[in-house]
C-alpha cells in the first residue's frame, strides 16, 4: 500500500508547500501512516506534520456490535497514539467491560490474562 501512497502523498505536499500557508499543519491518515508519514519528512517536506492511524477509533466503532451494545451503553478511556494505543477501561451500561467481555462467545479470559475478542483481532486486558 505504502508503494501507491508515498507518490500521490508527495504531490500533495508538493502542492500544499506551494499553495498553503507557511504555519500549515499537515495531518496523514493515509495507510500506512507511520511508513507514509516518515516519507513526507525525509521529502524534505517544511510543514509541521502529525501521522495518525485510525486502528483505536475504528475499534471503538466496532465494541457495540463485538459486545452486544448500543453505542450510547459503551464508555471507554483509550490512551496512545497509533497501533501503541491501549484500552485502561470500559463499561457496558456501567458493568466493567471485562466482566462484559467474559460472556462472549470465544473468550477464555483467566485472571490477568488478555480477552480476545471475536472479529476484532484486539487484545484487550
Amino acid at each position: 500500500m505504502a508503494m501507491r501512497s508515498i507518490p500521490a502523498i508527495l504531490r500533495y505536499c508538493r502542492l500544499i508547500e506551494e499553495h498553503a500557508a507557511e504555519d500549515a499543519i499537515l495531518f496523514n491518515f493515509t495507510n500506512p501512516s507511520g511508513l507514509v508519514t516518515e516519507a513526507i519528512i525525509k521529502s524534505g517536506f517544511k510543514r509541521r506534520i502529525y501521522g495518525i492511524c485510525d486502528a483505536p477509533s475504528e475499534l471503538i466503532r466496532e465494541l457495540p456490535a463485538i459486545l452486544g451494545c448500543e453505542e450510547r451503553d459503551l464508555s471507554v478511556e483509550c490512551y496512545g497514539l497509533n497501533h501503541f494505543s491501549w484500552f485502561t477501561h470500559f463499561t457496558v451500561r456501567g458493568e466493567e467491560g471485562d466482566r462484559t467481555a467474559d460472556r462472549q462467545p470465544g473468550t477464555v479470559p483467566e485472571d490477568g490474562d488478555a480477552v480476545l475478542l471475536p472479529g476484532a483481532g484486539t487484545a484487550l486486558r
